[in-house]
């Protein structure tokens, strides 16, 4: 009976040790905090961030944590040569070390295994005393159990200290000798085998000959071990010790320190080129020393891969440009004033709507529209110009009222769908002004929305006539791998025939200086692109798209602060094809056919043609709905001479002659016929022969002021109020016109219809009358302008 009750206690005891010891060591031995790195898509180190506690150690993702062979042989020769053989104890290391320890009653020799090594490292000490050991011993046995011999290797490598703030293996090879792991030499491995012994004592810095002494005692085993011949030993021991430890690469700080907030890990893989992101470095900061003349600091270049939305360069900032000047600040996720970059967006969407055509004619002449006054960055106007030559020139009036035509709500919606999630406010917020830098993005954003563009642009082309919706999505900072598409017959957001057509039309754009006779030169690139500039100079853009990359610059201050000169054409459209030329050639966009259809249309307006329009053909999306009709070209009864205008009611239509003339309003003949010598209109009207359709079509316009409540009388250097100028747009240059100002006549012009006069603080009528008898009236307010 006693022995029954004995055993079932003994079972109960040892199951009782048998739980204590599985749970003698916990899940996971060891929670470090690790650096933050960073490598490239081929695996080499871009850069890297010390860890919280002062410590270079880095994570064993990514296979940071993979043992070179050498490494392993040599640290095995050396700290535990029985390690594969015995189960976390060496039996007969440990019987020889207290033998020698008892005789000598001090420890003269040591008996710890890697795996006992690694308990210590887990541990955080030595073991101080014999009980101390055995229970070493204990977690060593229990190490093995649940870890294989790789995986007790590598956690020993990971944590082992390797002299001054260099922790771990990953590390050690980096600090050591600047290159990855798996590259490791003999003479390397040998070092960073015998350097965890003792690197409080014995490191780069100090005790420099004892530390060589012991890597050529350990390739002098490795060698007598068969490792490696006698000859190649002679060149090991050649190899001299690092003088110092290297600095870490830091090729790209801002994609480091966005990746890790982004993803919250420490190690981080980029889709990077790393020489690519050199090259783009070297150039960002030559170009930097030019653009500091002008007291402007700051830069960023974007480049990634159409196809995947991979990031191939990412350079934040100008290299060294300071902390004073805001170096720490990356500028691809910075929010900055979009100056002109939207303008391509909509033109897509109107053309995609059949709203225009690539060369139909947009009005531009200064407007006031509730009281906002876009104005073109010349300060010059068209009169109209087409929507291609309103793209290359950038004119901000004609996209003003397009947007107000297309619908504000509808583009912002469509422009959040392409990725632009920094345009967060409502339509009525930003207004017209959208279309013209009255919103913010950012250039990591903006290059996404590009690029998607041109992604849905190449899977139509690529798929037969298909579209794909994942199409659209923002840059990557890592390689993802690509979804199975999912077709379909009809776009998300743009169709393939607009994208194609306006990528068309700012290829043509004229590049800037030196890069102006791209099609002369054997090589060179078709790149759709197009420039923007903020309000007060403070932002300067430039984005472009190939079939196969997307490349996005921006130039100015991080604070701010505007310089003049800071304008997308001027300064970042050469860095932007500085940027193309690193990159290797990319064929033009295969021309979506199934996606574009030839229509007639009216060769002046490129709208549908009316009777009298001359008819030519244009290319526009199949997708888009009847264009409006031309109501420029009309066909103009004249008399028999050819002098006067006539109609049926006070002329024989027997004698009648017809001319189609293209006809626009007086505003916009005041400004169109400036650029445009050769434009001629048609004849007045045949005295008492008006006709009565004539007053739906103005003959004059105000072209200052135009719809202005309120205008600011200027004072001089001494305080004077100056006259102020009033400008008429008349249809006939001989009509002869007569102002009035409140009732009171003030003068006659004929030709260059502008009236100077002193007017009073107050509300005014303006009135002027041609020698026909029209007239038109305008009512304001003027009040002194303050200094």
């Amino acid at each position: 009976m006693r022995k029954l009750i004995f055993n079932r206690y003994s079972a109960v005891l040892c199951g009782i040790m048998m739980i204590l010891f599985y749970f003698s060591l916990p899940r996971q031995l060891f929670h470090p905090t690790y650096s933050t790195i960073l490598e490239d898509r081929d695996g080499n180190l871009l850069g890297a961030r010390i860890a919280g506690d002062g410590q270079w150690r880095f994570p064993p993702e990514g296979g940071l944590d993979t043992l070179s062979a050498k490494y392993v042989a040599a640290l095995v020769a050396y700290e535990d040569r029985y390690f594969f053989r015995h189960f976390g104890v060496n039996l007969r290391s440990l019987a020889r070390a207290t033998r020698n320890n008892l005789r000598h009653r001090r420890v003269v020799s040591g008996a710890s295994t890697i795996t006992m090594q690694a308990i210590s490292l887990y541990r955080g000490h030595k073991a101080r005393n014999i009980f101390d050991k055995v229970w070493e011993i204990i977690l060593a046995i229990r190490l093995e159990c649940s870890y294989s011999k790789e995986e007790i290797l590598r956690m020993y490598a990971a944590h082992a200290p390797f002299g001054g703030n260099t922790v771990g293996y990953g590390a050690a090879t980096w600090r050591y000798f600047g290159k990855h792991n798996k590259d490791l030499t003999w003479a390397e491995a040998a070092l960073l085998a015998v350097l965890p012994n003792n690197p409080a004592l014995i490191h780069l810095g100090k005790n420099r000959t004892k530390l060589l002494e012991k890597r050529n005692n350990l390739l002098s085993r490795l060698a007598d071990n068969g490792l490696f011949s006698k000859n190649d030993l002679t060149l090991y021991l050649e190899e001299p010790l690092p003088d110092k430890p290297f600095a870490m690469p830091n090729l790209a700080p801002h994609l480091l320190l966005s990746m890790q907030q982004a993803t919250h890990r420490f190690f981080l893989k980029s889709s990077i080129d790393s020489r690519l992101q050199k090259r783009l470095s070297d150039l960002l900061i030559n170009y930097g020393t030019v653009l500091k003349v002008n007291q402007v600091h700051n830069a960023a270049i974007c480049v990634a891969d159409i196809q995947s939305g991979d990031v191939l360069a990412y350079i934040g900032n100008i290299p060294h440009t300071g902390a004073i000047h805001g170096e720490q600040v990356d500028i691809i996720q910075s929010s900055r004033s979009t100056g002109s970059l939207l303008k391509p967006f909509l033109a897509m969407m109107a053309v995609q709507d059949g709203m225009v055509t690539t060369k139909s004619l947009l009005t531009d002449i200064p407007v006031n529209i509730d009281g906002f006054k876009p104005d073109n960055f010349t300060y010059d106007f068209e009169g109209v110009a087409p929507l291609d030559v309103s793209l290359r020139k950038s004119l901000n009036i004609p996209f003003v009222l397009l947007l107000k035509q297309y619908n504000i709500a509808r583009c912002l919606n469509n422009l959040r769908l392409l990725g632009l999630n920094h345009l967060d406010k409502t339509a009525d917020h930003y207004g017209l002004s959208l279309i013209i830098g009255g919103g913010e993005s950012t250039l990591w954003e903006l290059c996404g929305a590009y690029a998607s563009c041109a992604r849905i642009l190449n899977f139509y082309t690529s798929h037969s006539g298909k579209y794909n919706p994942d199409s659209i999505h923002p840059l990557h900072f890592g390689h993802k791998d690509e979804n199975e598409p999912q077709e379909s017959s009809h776009p998300s957001v743009m169709d393939a025939g607009s994208l194609y057509l306006i990528f068309q039309a700012l290829s043509e754009n004229t590049r800037p200086d030196k890069f102006e006779n791209w099609k002369n030169i054997a090589g060179s690139q078709r790149v759709a692109w197009k420039t923007g500039t903020s309000i007060g100079f403070r932002d300067a853009w430039s984005i472009g798209v190939t079939s196969r990359y997307v490349v996005g610059v921006w130039i100015g201050n991080a604070d701010g602060e505007g310089r003049p000169g800071v304008i997308g054409l001027e300064t970042a459209a050469p860095l932007l094809f500085s940027a193309f030329d690193l990159l290797p050639p990319s064929p033009w966009f295969v021309k979506p056919f199934d996606a574009i259809k030839k229509i007639p249309v009216c060769k002046n307006s490129s709208l549908s043609p009316g009777a009298a329009c001359p008819v030519d053909s244009l290319e526009v999306p199949r997708c888009a709905h009847l264009l409006p009709l031309c109501s420029y070209d009309k066909r103009i009864a004249l008399n028999k001479s050819g002098n006067f205008r006539v109609n049926s009611d006070c002329y024989s239509p027997f004698e009648m002659q017809f001319k189609d003339y293209f006809i626009l309003s007086p505003a916009q003949q005041y400004y169109f016929s400036q650029k445009h010598p050769a434009y001629t209109q048609p004849p007045p009207f045949l005295p008492g022969c008006g006709s009565s359709s004539e007053s739906r079509h103005p003959v004059m316009e105000f072209i200052y002021p135009n719809n202005i409540r309120k205008i600011y009388l200027p004072k001089d250097a001494d305080s004077h109020i100056n006259p102020v100028t009033f400008v008429v747009a008349h249809k006939s240059p001989d009509a002869i016109l007569y102002w009035h100002l409140d009732d009171r006549f003030i003068g006659s012009t004929k030709g260059k219809n502008e009236m100077s006069t002193l007017i009073p603080a107050g509300f005014h009528t303006l009135t002027v009358v041609d020698d026909a008898g029209n007239s038109i009236s305008t009512r304001f307010e003027s009040s002194i302008a303050k200094k």
